[in-house]
């Protein structure tokens, strides 16, 4: 082969250099990303240690189902264009995220969190379910209340109860008219009942006398509820 005839081979090649391999490159580097892989995860509700999450997720389209996996609760959310999600202030459990309508596809969730501030198993079981029980009836309805009951209350369940009725007022009732009694003790609804009642039929009524030591929870409710039924029936505090 002749030096001419050589150059004239490699022409092309210096032609692609200059003005298709740049082409080339680039169309290269912008091939289509792969679509992202859907994943979730539970994390603590703000404040309420494990007894509340609120579980989250990316890379969704449309609507997800979010199922617990005991089969105790599930709701569905729209995932947003971005295809996060959201699902707030869920019963504390193990998620999984499941695309609307799929048969097959379940993505469990990853679990984050701490620990509830209670000690012993059985104390901790009894706050759990006083803590979920108020929070989601507050929840729902800022003027529920307590349900009274002829039997004694697990301390334990008491302490939930009230630490998940503050939260849940806290947190979703704000700018509501809140029931006074929303999330008070059994005892302090008594004091309180007790208390309302007597100053509404008179503005001079005393608290009764008693030799016993009075339940504090009953006399902080008794209190609260002299301290309301004298500002709407009375001109002045009894």
């Amino acid at each position: 082969m002749t030096r001419r005839t050589r150059l004239v081979a490699l022409s092309p090649l210096i032609a692609c250099s200059v003005t298709l391999c740049p082409y080339a490159a680039a169309t290269a580097t912008a091939a289509p990303q792969a679509p992202a892989i859907p994943s979730c995860t539970v994390e603590p509700f703000p404040g309420a240690a494990d007894h509340v999450v609120n579980v989250k997720g990316s890379g969704f389209g449309g609507k997800v189902v979010v199922k617990e996996t005991s089969g105790k609760k599930e709701v569905t959310v729209e995932a947003t264009a971005e295809g996060t999600f959201k699902a707030a202030a869920l019963p504390a459990g193990s998620y999984a995220a499941v695309p609307y309508g799929s048969q097959t596809q379940s993505y469990p969730c990853t679990q984050t969190g701490g620990k509830a501030e209670t000690e012993g198993d059985d104390a901790k079981a009894e706050y759990d379910k006083g803590f979920q029980f108020a929070f989601q009836q507050i929840k729902a309805n800022c003027q529920a209340t307590q349900p009274k009951t002829t039997g004694e209350v697990d301390p334990n369940w008491q302490k939930g109860y009230d630490k998940g009725a503050e939260l849940a007022a806290n947190t979703f009732c704000k700018g509501q008219s809140v029931n006074p009694k929303a999330g008070k003790s059994a005892e302090w609804v008594k004091g309180y009942d007790f208390a309302f009642g007597r100053i509404q039929a008179s503005c001079q009524a005393t608290p009764p006398k008693t030799t016993g030591q009075v339940d504090p929870e009953w006399q902080a409710g008794y209190d609260k509820g002299a301290g309301d039924a004298a500002a709407k029936f009375c001109t002045q505090a009894p």
